[in-house]
């Protein structure tokens, strides 16, 4: 009868030991969580500034190349005029 209430208590005293080792783990994986969702969180809003830059820039550089388009045709119009 000692002999099965001692195994129990140690048996129990395993079991709370395993339990306090996953709440453990479980508290370093939401930290863990926790900082990635941060990090997520930067970096969709980094993206985003770089999303509205590059539109900037591209739309720059299409009117650029529609002036340098325009200036040419202008040019080769100037040139056939003075041939003429």
């Amino acid at each position: 009868m000692k002999e099965q209430i001692d195994k129990k208590a140690e048996y129990l005293a395993v079991i709370r030991q395993k339990e306090m080792e996953i709440a453990k783990e479980n508290e370093t994986q939401e930290k863990r969580i926790a900082a990635i969702k941060t990090e997520c969180n930067v970096i969709e809003r980094e993206c985003g500034v770089l999303k509205k830059r590059n539109c900037a820039i591209l739309l720059k550089l299409r009117k650029k190349l529609l002036e340098a388009e325009n200036l040419r045709r202008k040019r080769i119009k100037q040139t056939s005029q003075k041939k003429d």
